[in-house]
């Protein structure tokens, strides 16, 4: 007789915790919306630079429903954020798309013009009832993509060592012989700004490293760039976004 009340008195308390956990984990019932995230182009975001002519677009599904898959995206691409925003696709509307691939999307609008920001944005389609809702905003920027399109640019060197006196060496480059000092210079440039400056990039490039520094600040985070490489064969170069560095008259 002891045994059955401690056996009944263990089924109600089962009962009451089996309650307790399916509250605890379906408070309200209420499914969250279905989102898209962490939009990228060339597996990097908003990035400045871009060399593919077609670049690769992807991104992710958030939600906190469970098994929850695309089924189809449509991909919108447009030269200003003010059309995007209108859903205007005037570079690229892929229209909607059924697949549930959302990396390694090509591109594939109309041409890309060197040196421009272009705006970006997805949405997807699930296997959940949830409506379908656009991403928010994303860019990316062209680089340089032909040699015409470094028309108007030059290279800058130090030049003011008479030739007897450079000993042009494979590792350490120009060295003053007289002295014996290698030739650190530094190149200066000054310009004044009619107006005032919605946008600025800065393509830099070098035979060896450099260091850019505009308005007395340093540009970017980086170290040893550009890069080596056969110089006779390659150069590289690197993208910045200096708008916020320049003022009005500097």
């Amino acid at each position: 007789m002891e045994t059955r009340i401690w056996l009944g008195i263990y089924r109600k308390l089962s009962a009451a915790l089996f309650a307790v956990a399916l509250t605890l984990q379906h408070p309200g019932s209420v499914a969250q919306p279905i989102g898209v995230a962490n939009l990228r182009c060339e597996y990097q975001r908003q990035p400045l630079g871009v060399q593919h002519s077609h670049p690769i677009l992807s991104w992710e599904i958030t939600s906190n429903q469970r098994s929850t898959t695309q089924t189809a995206y449509q991909i919108l691409v447009a030269s200003t954020r003010k059309a995007l925003n209108q859903n205007l696709g005037d570079c690229w509307d892929s229209g909607k798309v059924a697949t549930g691939q959302s990396i390694q999307i090509p591109y594939a609008g109309r041409p890309l013009a060197a040196a421009t920001t272009y705006y970006w944005k997805v949405k997807t389609w699930t296997n959940k009832a949830a409506p379908p809702h656009w991403s928010a905003v994303a860019e990316w920027q062209m680089g340089l993509l032909a040699a015409p399109d470094w028309r108007g640019a030059q290279w800058i060197a130090y030049e003011q060592l008479p030739a007897e006196r450079v000993a042009v060496l494979p590792v350490d480059g120009k060295k003053d012989t007289y002295n014996g000092n290698n030739v650190l210079p530094l190149l200066r440039k000054q310009f004044t700004t009619k107006n005032n400056v919605r946008h600025a990039t800065l393509f830099i490039s070098g035979l060896g490293q450099f260091e850019a520094v505009l308005n007395g600040q340093k540009v970017g985070r980086h170290f040893l760039d550009p890069g080596w490489t056969k110089y006779d064969q390659q150069a590289q170069y690197v993208t910045f976004d200096v708008t916020s560095q320049l003022r009005s008259g500097a």
